[in-house]
């Protein structure tokens, strides 16, 4: 992604850092080595995972997070992946919990074109969820898992 950033800055980059790739850049690898060195120093923190399955339990988390997978990458989750990931998602989050998913547009900017299909298959699983403004650089997915008692329509695994 580095490389591609370097080749075309606008078409990767949000508008405002266009003109600067590298300060960008800079950025990724400064949270990179932070998260190395965190990850080594206490590597009791960390579960290593992947969806569309995951290692926790049903309801584990209050609020679970997905940030620059789903929608940044469409040719690894195309539009029955990302449901699938969305559904693991939301098995993970507590009733009453959020999940969140950021950006919703792919490396290149471009908005997700099935999200319409996605949240109505999502509707359908009972599976509640709002687009949210994030100011001008873009919008977040949320989700809720259904109430106690509303649990999600299954689908064969």
């Amino acid at each position: 992604m580095a490389d591609a950033i370097r080749r075309d800055p606008g078409g990767h980059l949000p508008t405002d850092r266009r003109r600067r790739p590298e300060k960008y850049l800079r950025s990724w690898d400064r949270a990179r080595r932070l998260f190395a060195a965190d990850a080594a120093a206490r590597p009791e923190r960390y579960v290593a995972a992947a969806l569309p399955r995951l290692p926790f339990a049903d309801g584990t988390f209050a609020l679970t997070l997905s940030s620059y997978l789903l929608f940044a990458y469409p040719a690894v989750f195309g539009p029955a992946e990302q449901l699938g990931a969305l559904r693991e998602l939301v098995r993970v989050t507590a009733p009453g919990g959020e999940v969140r998913v950021y950006p919703l547009h792919d490396e290149r900017g471009r908005p997700c074109p099935h999200l319409t299909e996605l949240r109505a298959a999502l509707r359908h699983h009972r599976i509640a969820t709002r687009v949210r403004r994030t100011g001008r650089s873009g919008s977040i997915l949320t989700l809720h898992p259904p109430p106690p008692g509303r649990a999600p329509r299954l689908a064969p695994r």
